[in-house]
């Protein structure tokens, strides 16, 4: 668990109490409960309020993004380390003190802009890492900016002696393309979506066939308190439930546990919306 600082809190609350009056009046309208971008800017304020900032900018015809940011302009923010980021790298700095691949770890976070200022916070701050999102070149060819390629960084993850003991990596991007399990037996996760299928393949990069029968996994899930990320916990727990329970049946079942994206997309807002009035009562 991790506790939000009181300004980074006070944006959160703001931008929450926006998006539950937007629910209720979709409700009352009888319109889809809620859209992705609003559930995308709850979980970005609960990680990293610099994360919305630019976005919420380029949305100037939205009256709530204004708000957000008028708001915004009377804290600074800038010059804050976002909790998550303190959390992680008392995290880290842990795990390393372990041999071989106990102390190395793998960092899942949705944002390719939270994936690059995380790995410059983590440099600074001693930590040697790469990162992995689609930006990241496959192999040598076509290379022409000399930049590491995704298989490079992968291979000397797995040397014993490598120099860096971090990825931090996007799982839409890499969670089904990679095999760590033989070199890292951690994994951090930043943020996370209500995307069942892509947080269950992210977790299978380092718990597959091969592993030590000494080989420990651990998964580490940074969590605010009293924020969405709670809400998104408890809805992947159970969605992995239902997706474990449908395997083991002998019949195997449609494989979609609903009938829409739209359907489960309501669901999930409906937990949240649960959620906040429990908080709020």
């Amino acid at each position: 668990m991790v506790d939000l600082p009181d300004n980074q809190r006070a944006i959160y609350a703001f931008i929450e109490d926006k998006s539950i009056d937007a629910v209720r009046e979709n409700i009352r309208r009888g319109r889809p409960l809620l859209g992705k971008n609003k559930l995308m800017r709850l979980r970005q304020a609960a990680t990293n309020i610099g994360l919305i900032e630019a976005i919420l900018r380029s949305d100037a015809q939205d009256a709530g993004a204004r708000q957000v940011l008028k708001a915004l302009e009377k804290i600074n923010l800038r010059n804050e380390t976002p909790a998550k980021y303190e959390k992680c790298l008392e995290l880290l700095r842990k795990l390393q003190s372990q041999p071989g691949k106990e102390g190395k770890a793998i960092i899942w976070s949705h944002y390719v802009p939270n994936i690059k200022l995380l790995s410059r916070f983590l440099r600074d701050n001693g930590i040697d890492n790469e990162t992995l999102y689609g930006a990241t070149p496959i192999d040598n060819s076509d290379n022409y900016n000399m930049v590491k390629s995704r298989n490079e960084i992968i291979d000397e993850f797995h040397h014993e002696n490598c120099r860096f003991k971090v990825i931090i990596a996007n799982p839409q991007a890499v969670g089904e393309s990679i095999s760590l399990h033989k070199a890292c037996l951690n994994a951090i996760y930043m943020d996370r979506d209500f995307n069942a299928a892509t947080f269950i393949q992210s977790k299978d990069r380092i718990h597959r066939y091969g592993l030590k029968r000494k080989d420990k996994v651990n998964y580490y899930f940074l969590t605010c308190a009293d924020t969405v990320d709670e809400t998104i916990n408890k809805r992947l727990e159970g969605k992995e439930k239902r997706m474990q329970e449908m395997i083991d049946k002998e019949d195997i079942p449609l494989l979609s546990l609903y009938d829409s994206e739209d359907e489960e997309r309501d669901d999930d807002v409906k937990a949240f919306l649960n959620d906040y009035d429990r908080k709020r009562s």
